[in-house]
């Protein structure tokens, strides 16, 4: 900045925003007090040389923080997908966008129910929406805490965070009553929550770091999939794709750059591995590939390459595919008793041996059920009628859409 003179009288603040201006346009700036008190310190013990970090508040531009010299390398965001079942944070260089570091944790919100609607269920009892709040803002601060050390950074030099979850996730994490979303006609408090102190939900970054949610769609579709559409550029294409975002609930968008339309489907926790009895989150010992030959050979692949511990969700669906392939079950997804010596039956219910128990970490026969294969049929049939329902609306056949892109968790590891 130019010092002041006799002939160039302006405030310390008012020279600052002048600066600022000329580089950014701001028809509105603010500071706060704390900056405020620095600010007359810094500028002359600097020599009017100063890193100002700006964020937007709105159509406000707010100064968060003044440094003296360069300190332009340390300018970090987190971007975080805080999912109902696992929570994902990425470390972002704002300068050049490049991702520097990732680390995911499982959300310890499935303490109170694996699904959002036990979530709000709970919520709506004493100290429940604190105790929900709190669980997931622990677990991104303890992600926060693992990228600093690793990346040799202070939680000071992250001066933004922005979350994309479910609306319902977005909810829990501001601390707001998510409640009316579970109860007909479905409304969500707020669509697009505004730009608030991250250190007023209790994340740890910078002091006047702010807290930016991806905007909600719906009472049922939130910024994750806001986020997912942006990514894959559905709206900057005339071509018409499908975007799906699977998880514990299914979202699915269909559009291009003149329309985009969203729909829920509830595909309850089964791609995730719940309900199913051997069932299991991807982690080490998941099975998450499955081959099986005509001759009734199986061969798979696990996580981390170690002796199998269960089977996830990608997994499930590589098996299922080949199960009905070679004829170990027929296309209402009933097994077939007589298809392979690999059946048995157990309590008077057919199951498949997938992994016998010598080849198997706990000693244990890792098998399918028909129970198992029902609670995943429901999950997919109820992707596929939210794919349908979404189309039929919209006066589309499936034949019109170009390009159908799975995304979340799961989605990023199928076949």
């Amino acid at each position: 900045l130019p010092p002041p003179t006799l002939d160039d009288n302006h405030s310390d603040q008012s020279r600052l925003f002048r600066e600022i201006r000329r580089q950014q346009p701001a028809p509105i700036m603010q500071l706060g007090l704390k900056v405020l008190q620095a600010l007359p310190r810094i500028l002359r013990e600097a020599d009017w040389k100063v890193t100002v970090t700006l964020g937007w508040r709105g159509g406000t531009m707010e100064v968060l923080q003044v440094e003296p010299g360069d300190t332009s390398s340390r300018n970090l965001g987190l971007s975080v997908d805080v999912g109902t079942s696992t929570v994902v944070a990425h470390l972002i260089d704002l300068d050049t966008t490049e991702k520097l570091d990732a680390e995911a944790v499982y959300n310890s919100q499935r303490s109170w129910g694996d699904t959002v609607t036990r979530r709000i269920v709970h919520a709506a009892t004493p100290g429940g929406l604190d105790a929900l709040q709190k669980a997931v803002v622990d677990d991104i601060n303890g992600m926060i805490l693992a990228l600093a050390e690793r990346n040799h950074i202070r939680q000071h030099d992250i001066t933004a965070v922005t979350c994309a979850g479910n609306t319902t996730m977005t909810h829990l994490l501001l601390g707001v009553d998510p409640g009316p979303i579970r109860k007909n006609p479905y409304v969500a408090p707020s669509a697009v929550p505004p730009p608030v102190r991250a250190v007023e939900v209790g994340i740890q970054i910078h002091p006047r770091g702010l807290l930016y949610t991806v905007p909600n769609i719906g009472g049922w579709v939130g910024g994750d999939i806001t986020a997912g559409i942006l990514a894959v550029g559905m709206t900057r294409t005339e071509k018409v794709q499908m975007l799906i975002d699977i998880g514990t609930n299914g979202e699915i968008a269909i559009g291009n750059h003149d329309w985009t339309i969203s729909c829920s489907s509830s595909a309850g926790p089964a791609f995730e591995g719940s309900g199913v009895r051997h069932g299991m989150k991807a982690v080490h010992g998941a099975i998450e590939r499955v081959e099986i030959s005509h001759d009734g050979t199986v061969r798979y692949r696990t996580v981390g390459n170690t002796r199998p511990r269960g089977i996830c969700g990608s997994g499930l669906i590589d098996l299922v595919a080949d199960m009905c392939k070679v004829g170990f079950i027929d296309r209402s997804g009933r097994l077939m008793p007589e298809s392979t010596h690999r059946m048995r039956e157990r309590d008077g219910a057919v199951e498949f041996v997938l992994v016998p128990a010598s080849r198997s970490e706990n000693g244990q026969d890792i098998v399918v059920t028909q129970a198992d294969l029902t609670n995943l049929l429901s999950a997919k049939a109820a992707i596929y009628a939210g794919t349908q329902v979404l189309a039929r609306v919209v006066g589309l056949d499936f034949g019109a859409v170009e390009r159908v892109l799975v995304a979340g968790g799961f989605g990023n590891y199928l076949d």
